[in-house]
């Protein structure tokens, strides 16, 4: 017998497909079924027509949303369910980073939290005085550094992020490394304070590196089909949602992926189109983001008509793992989230 079922929603499923009416059967924290579910559950939720759509990651979110904290009344990112976060600089020393994430799988939270290696502070790290002075990392330097992702990797982080202004060539050497290279999943060039420098980057290392994909944050995106371009907030929200429909984006840092939901018309963007770049937007971390059997019932319930300008009204349920974190725009103090690792057999 399934633990929930949602009755009768508008399925997005996130593979591009026209939305349907379907129920969705949820069992041990994972989906039963998509379709017509004639089974009993534990408990039924009539979604009567509402929006259902695979729950949604924040890039780098503000430190004060992430993690969320369970005593909150509402949540300050509607419609997220996965945080892809760095690990606070207090919190360990980047050869340390293995042990920190260990440490985690043993937590929960209120959300999915996943983890990108810190580039920049295994370079401080390993080369010392040499960042002071603006020196290259040598080859002894690159093994070391190879070494420590390698060893985060294996922990769990889901990519690297990295700036744009580190030496290219010391970045490309240790992206080429043969332990690493093709167990990465994702690299994030950010913060990009100079977009054509990004660009720059980013252009040059993914015809370096032979298959790894690069997320570049720059304000208008790359047009390759291994780079995405992470998209930042913007003062108009409209801004965001014209690249969501007609670039290969994901949201960025600062941006809530729910308020494109706002500007979704068929013209700028159509329902499909943004369920799509959602789901994508995990794929390029090797998460799991459509809705289909067997991938962890991560998802949204969202009644559009009553969605407001702050996000703060409108999400009917917003589920982690198969348990509600959100019923009725309020935290229900739940915390299912777990520490969640690359699956890059998703992304393809």
């Amino acid at each position: 017998m399934p633990d929930l079922i949602l009755r009768a929603g508008v399925v997005l499923d996130g593979s591009g497909a026209p939305p349907r009416t379907a129920d969705i059967a949820i069992r041990d924290g994972h989906i039963a079924e998509v379709g017509r579910v004639r089974d009993r559950a534990h408990r039924v939720i009539d979604v009567d027509g509402a929006l259902v759509f695979a729950g949604l990651g924040a890039l780098l979110p503000p430190a004060d949303v992430a993690p969320f904290d369970r005593n909150r009344q509402h949540h300050r990112a509607p419609g997220v369910t996965t945080t892809i976060e760095l690990a606070e600089a207090s919190a360990c020393a980047a050869s340390e980073l293995p042990r920190y994430l260990r440490h985690l799988e043993d937590q929960r939270f209120v959300t999915n939290r996943a983890f990108l290696f810190d580039h920049d502070r295994i370079r401080r790290e390993v080369l010392g005085n040499k960042v002071r002075d603006h020196l290259s990392a040598s080859e002894g330097d690159s093994e070391t550094m190879a070494d420590l992702l390698q060893d985060a990797i294996e922990a769990g982080v889901v990519g690297v992020r990295s700036s744009p202004d580190v030496d290219a060539e010391e970045l490309r050497r240790l992206l080429n490394s043969e332990r690493i290279h093709s167990e990465l999943p994702s690299v994030l060039l950010d913060p990009g304070t100079d977009d054509d420098l990004t660009r720059e980057v980013a252009t040059r290392l993914v015809h370096d590196c032979d298959s790894l994909r690069f997320i570049a944050s720059v304000g208008d995106p790359l047009e390759h089909e291994r780079i995405t371009s992470a998209i930042a907030s913007f003062d108009d929200d409209q801004r965001p949602a014209e690249l969501f429909g007609t670039k290969n984006t994901i949201a960025g840092t600062g941006l809530n992926p729910l308020g494109l939901l706002r500007f979704v018309d068929g013209e700028v963007l159509s329902l499909p189109e943004l369920s799509q770049r959602w789901a994508d937007g995990l794929g390029v971390f090797g998460l799991p983001g459509p809705i289909h059997s067997d991938r962890p019932a991560d998802l949204n319930v969202v009644d559009r008509p009553s969605l407001n300008d702050d996000l703060s009204t409108g999400v009917v349920s917003t589920i982690v793992n198969g348990e509600e974190i959100v019923s009725f725009d309020e935290l229900t103090g739940a915390a299912p989230g777990r520490l969640v690792r690359s699956q890059p057999n998703v992304a393809e």
